[in-house]
This record gives C-alpha cells, structure tokens and sequence, in this order.
C-alpha cells in the first residue's frame, strides 16, 4: 500500500526537525550595546558573530563549524550577502569564494578542489582552483573555467541565460587546445577535434594555431605524424597569405588548385638546375613575393626559406622543412628591413637563444625558449640601452625574482612570483613615493604602506585578499595625519575621520554598509534598498 503525505505537511516536518537539530545546537544569543551580535552553539562554541539592525544581519559576518573553525566570512548589506564572501571546510581551507551583489551571486565564483596525495609515508596537501565561473544576478553569463589539478586550463565554456550557448574550447593537460565545442540553449551542437597525437607523439587530423583571442592562424592536417592536405596560413585579418599541399609529408609542386585558390591572382615561379632538380621556388601574386619561398641544394634539401606579407615584404628568414615545420636559425625584419629577432626553431618550436631588438638595432629583449615557451631569465632593455626588467619564468609562467629599473638603474619595482601570480613582499618605487606590501595568490594581503621619497609615510592600510579590511589611514606631505578610514572587507563601515594639517577636526563621517550614515553628526536619509 502507498501512503501520500500532503506537501504542507511534509514541510512542517522538516522545519520542525531543523528546529529541533538547531535547538540542540544554539544555546545563546549575546547583543550588546552596539548591535554586535555573537550566537553560541551548546557546546559554548561560538556559531556566527556580526552586527544586527532591526531583526537582520548586517556588515561583516563570520560563521564556525561547532569545533570553533571558521566555516564562511563576508559582508551583508540590507540583511542580504553583498560583495566577496569565503567558505571553508572543517580543515580551514577554502572551498568557495563568491561575489554577491544585493544577495544575488554577481561576479566571479571560485571553487577551489582539494586532495592529499601520498609522499612516502606521508601525505602532501594540494589545492588548485577547479572552476571560474561568471555569474550575473545569479545566473551564469559568458566566460566560466575550469581547470586540471595541475592548475592548467580544462575547459572554457561560454554561458548565456545560465545555460551553456556558444563557443568553447577543451584544453590538453599541456595547454594545446583539442576541442572547439558549441553549445546552444544547453547543449552541445558540434565537437571538432584538433591538435590530437596517436600514441602521444606522432600528430594526426586537424591541427591549428591561433594568434591571440580565437583568429586562426595556421591549418594543417596531419596523418600517421606526417602533413597531408592542405596547409593554410592566414594574418590577423583572417586574409590566407599561403596555401600548399601536401601528399604524405611532402610538398606538391605547381598544383593547380592552390593557383586557382580564392581566385588569387598568382603564380609560382621555379628555377632547376642542370640536372632537372628543383632550386627553388615561389609564390608571386600581381608580381610581388608572397608567403614561403624555398631554395633547394642539388640533393633536394630545403637550404633557405624567404617568408613575405601579404604586400610582398620581407618578415623572415630561415629554413622551412617539406614538412612545413621552421628549423634552425631565423630572422624576422621591421618593414624597413632591419632586424627584429633572432632565434632557432625545432620542428616549429622556439628553442634556445633569442634576441630581439629596436627598429635602431639595439637589442630590446633576450631570454631562452624551451618548447616555444620563454624559460628562465629574460632580460628587457629600454631603447637606449639601460637595462629595463629582468624576470624569471617557467614554462612560460612568471616564477621567482621580477625586477624593473628606470634609465639611471634604480629598481622601481621588487617582488616574486609563484605559479604565475604575485607572492610575498612587493616594492613599487612610483618616484614621489614607494609602496610595499605582500601579496597572496596575487592579491593584496596584510599591511601596506605608502612612503614619501624623503621617509614620511604617506598611507597605511590592511588588507584581506586584494580587499582593504579594518582602519586604513591617509597623511600629509609634512606626517600630519590626514584622513582615517574603516573598511570590512572592501565596504566603508563605521568612523571615518578627516583632520586639517593643524590637527583641528575637518569631517566626521559614520558609514553603514558603505553608505554615508551621518555627517558630522547630522543624520543622513537613505533607501534600505539601496
């Protein structure tokens, strides 16, 4: 026999039961004077604490599992969450980072994954960001991430009216994309893969590289590792500056659809030598060089390759293999025909040594690549030659000591970097004056200060996680002090003061949640929704 419980009733149910598990809990509530608020659970621990107006909870609140741990932290505005709110686990670690705005998630919502992995006989703690995901007025909208545990990107999905509607792209643990996805009203329309291996070394299918955002720059396609198709090359305007075919890993000359392309008005021209064999050869549209030209030896290796834009100017010089892959040394030119760099190739890859200079000839940067990613230190230089910034970098992510200089070799800037973000103390020199602080995760965190060149602080404040958190304070050129500030958590709260450079009191402002509530001791009307 089935029984149907009413919904009602099953509703009052739970609430009774919540109630009952909460009684269990709660003992007391303590208010004092000033409407801060501390709720204890019966073992005496503290459960939440924050300031109470009318009924509601209002300004900075925190909230603790009954072991004592911090379980959230954040700020409420009108009784509703407002601005970035924490969560942890029972260990004390993050879980969640939320932006509210007016109770409904606005922003960037962190989640951060967490697992113990095993090193000998102990274990290591490792957490990473597991997703990004944007949220407008509780709804997810455009760009959300999501990443491996090593911190690389996984996937990147774009979100219209909370459902997954547009383009996407799946990422390798490597960072090579091997997805474009597409998405419409919350499901997936098309998967197209690219940039695959067969037995993770040998490339195969479609393989294609971007500049910068999602323009294509280069489409090969590849079968058993060796090119076979078409290659296309496109500039930054998504015009083709070069076509080639290939048949199993090597270039078919003279074919007559790559001349009837597009409609391109074009030729190649080859030159032989004695014997028949190809010396090299070019491709000219309305008589000016275009794209890859290659000069052969007698024993039909490529010796030297010319590569021109789109308005026949020379960009590059260096060898480009049948199988389309740049090797060795090359250069690349300034319109005007100076050099603009200098470097080696490894199947397509930076590698070792590179310089790059001014259109002057002096040298404007240098460093190392390792599989086409800076690696290791590089340095910058200003036009006239000063050193400008020396950095340090790992697989082509900021790590370890960053520094920049002005033109008289002064450092204007100190810190370091881990994993790719702003860790420790910071020093900026800005010239009037110099700010330090650290940084976390590359945020903000703990005291900073601002000195004036000959030694008077000019400002101080702490902050938490990029936000300013508690009593900030703002002086004059001479040390007076200036201004005092109180902030929770980014919102204005409580006693701001102003004072004249001879100490005499200037303003008295008491803010509420980051409004103005009295002046000088005048009560200010203002909207509860605002």
């Amino acid at each position: 026999m089935i029984f149907r419980i009413p919904y009602g009733k099953i509703l009052m149910v739970i609430v009774f039961m919540v109630a009952i598990v909460c009684m269990g809990y709660a003992k007391s509530v303590k208010t004092d004077s000033t409407g801060y608020t501390r709720i204890y659970y019966g073992n005496g621990e503290l459960s939440s604490e924050g300031y109470m107006k009318d009924g509601n909870p209002t300004g900075y609140w925190k909230t603790y599992y009954p072991d004592g741990m911090i379980k959230s932290e954040g700020n409420r505005k009108n009784h509703r969450l407002d601005s970035l709110w924490f969560f942890y686990d029972n260990e004390g670690d993050t879980v969640e980072i939320i932006n509210y705005n007016k109770g409904k998630k606005s922003g960037y919502y962190i989640t951060y994954g967490k697992e113990y992995v095993k090193n000998g006989k102990d274990s290591i703690k490792k957490m990473w960001i597991a997703k990004k995901e944007l949220y407008v007025n509780d709804k997810k909208e455009g760009p959300s991430l999501y990443f491996y545990k090593n911190g690389k990107l996984h996937e990147s999905i774009y979100y219209q009216n909370n459902k997954m509607h547009g383009k996407g792209k799946e990422y390798a643990k490597d960072g090579r994309i091997i997805s474009l996805l597409e998405y419409h009203n919350g499901f997936q329309i098309n998967k197209e893969r690219i940039n695959r291996y067969w037995k993770d070394t040998i490339k195969k299918g479609k393989w294609l590289t971007f500049y910068l955002g999602d323009k294509v720059h280069l489409e090969e396609n590849y079968r058993k590792g060796l090119l076979d198709g078409y290659v296309r090359e496109y500039d930054k305007r998504g015009k083709l500056i070069r076509l080639e075919l290939y048949e199993n890993g090597k270039l078919v000359e003279n074919n007559p659809e790559v001349l009837e392309q597009d409609s391109l008005d074009i030729e190649i021209k080859n030159e032989y030598f004695s014997d028949g064999n190809l010396k090299f050869t070019g491709v000219y549209r309305e008589g000016k060089p275009l794209g890859v030209h290659r000069e052969y030896n007698e024993k039909g290796e490529v010796v030297n390759s010319w590569v021109y834009n789109e308005n026949g100017v020379l960009t590059a010089m260096g060898v480009v293999d049948p199988e389309g892959n740049r090797q060795g040394k090359w250069e690349f030119y300034f319109p005007s025909g100076s050099v603009a760099a200098t470097g080696r190739y490894k199947n397509n890859k930076k590698t070792g040594k590179w310089n790059y200079f001014f259109e002057n000839g002096k040298t404007e940067q240098k460093g190392k690549y390792r599989s086409d990613k800076p690696n290791g230190q590089w340095k910058w230089y200003y036009e006239s030659g000063e050193l400008r910034r020396e950095e340090n970098l790992d697989k082509g992510e900021y790590e370890g000591k960053y520094i920049e200089y002005n033109r008289q070799g002064k450092e204007t800037v100190v810190g370091s970097y881990e994993f790719g973000e702003k860790q420790g103390k910071w020093y900026y020199n800005l010239g009037d004056q110099v700010e330090e602080g650290n940084y976390q995760e590359g945020l903000k965190n703990g005291v900073w200060t601002s000195t004036l060149h000959y030694g008077t602080l000019r400002y101080e404040g702490n902050y938490i996680m990029g936000e300013k958190d508690g009593k900030h304070k703002l002086y004059y050129p001479g040390g007076e002090l200036k201004r005092e500030m109180n902030f929770v958590m980014g919102t204005k709260e409580g006693k701001w003061i102003e004072y004249n450079e001879d100490g005499t009191l200037k303003k008295f402002i008491i803010y509420k949640n980051d409004f103005e509530y009295k002046i000088n001791g005048y009560k200010l009307k203002w909207d509860e929704d605002e």
